[in-house]
């Protein structure tokens, strides 16, 4: 059913898919670089950005497909150099995605650069590989676990902070604590002795009255004999 549908689209002959040993379409493979990647601040991030493989049926050759070991580039079959406007290995521009060859750049390249790139005018814009644009699917990890470390790191200088203010705080409260400690031990004492003063003072008076009174009681018996 599959081959009679192939057929029946156009996409393949009768004699193309007749028999075990007939040759097989030829095809060949483009690799698109991803050109939407998230950022690590909250880019939108499409999951169909991922890295692709579109198929294109040629003629009736044998199967022998191959790719380009740079990621960074793509065998181009339809789109072209934007100086030179012929198709071959070309190198995506990561902010407007154009295609340069590397000898058609200003000043021409020797190897595919690592990382992101951006083309000529992309760079008289202002891009940066710093600013608010499509990144690397890697990057936006390395960049979210950077800014993930940052805050904690932040975090815990803040709690390191508030942990010496409050130290701090603490030494000064068990100071006036040991001063207030003090103060009440010195007023307990001083109550004290106040207190045992007063019991000898009390004691002296009650001694002073008998005296008087034995001094009234001698007068008096001296008076009544005279």
């Amino acid at each position: 059913q599959k081959v009679a549908f192939m057929v029946a689209l156009g996409l393949a002959t009768p004699e193309h898919v007749e028999g075990k040993g007939s040759q097989k379409a030829r095809l060949s493979f483009v690799l698109r670089r991803t050109t939407a990647n998230p950022l690590y601040s909250g880019a939108y991030y499409e999951p169909e950005c991922e890295r692709m493989i579109i198929l294109y049926i040629h003629s009736n050759t044998s199967y022998t497909p191959s790719l380009p070991d740079d990621p960074t580039w793509r065998a181009e079959a339809e789109e072209c150099c934007c100086v030179c406007k012929r198709s071959g290995l070309l190198l995506t521009c990561d902010a407007c995605s154009g295609l340069y060859h590397l000898e058609c750049l200003e000043p021409p390249l020797k190897s595919t650069p690592r990382g992101v790139w951006f083309c000529q005018e992309c760079q008289q814009q202002g891009f940066k590989k710093d600013d608010a644009m499509l990144w690397p699917e890697t990057l936006a990890v390395v960049h979210a676990y950077i800014a993930q470390k940052t805050t904690k790191e932040e975090e815990r200088r803040r709690l390191l902070k508030r942990s010496a203010e409050l130290r701090c705080q603490c030494e000064a409260t068990e100071g006036r604590v040991s001063t207030v400690g003090l103060l009440i031990t010195k007023s307990v004492e001083s109550r004290s002795d106040l207190v045992a003063k007063e019991d000898q003072s009390r004691t002296s008076l009650e001694r002073l009255r008998t005296l008087l009174a034995l001094v009234q009681d001698s007068r008096s018996a001296a008076a009544a004999t005279t």
